[in-house]
């Protein structure tokens, strides 16, 4: 992926995909930790996903309920 495009994306989707990590999160670190995973992820696929930003969106829900997975053991 091009880091043009990656930025591209990034600028468009960033805040709102921070507001959604917020719903879930209550906290603005943990937020943003999630969208940051969620453009790195995207920045190692070979080849984009067909719909890039319900993809991010599934990926930062993803993450989080992973990591709410990871706090109860």
């Amino acid at each position: 992926m091009n880091h043009s495009e990656l930025e591209k994306l990034y600028n468009l989707y960033a805040k709102e995909l921070f507001f959604y990590a917020l719903s879930f999160t209550k906290n603005k670190s943990d937020a943003e930790e999630l969208v940051s995973d969620a453009f790195y992820q995207l920045a190692m696929q070979d080849i984009f996903p067909a719909h890039i930003k319900f993809w991010l969106f599934h990926v930062v829900k993803n993450k989080f309920i992973d990591n709410e997975r990871k706090k109860k053991r």
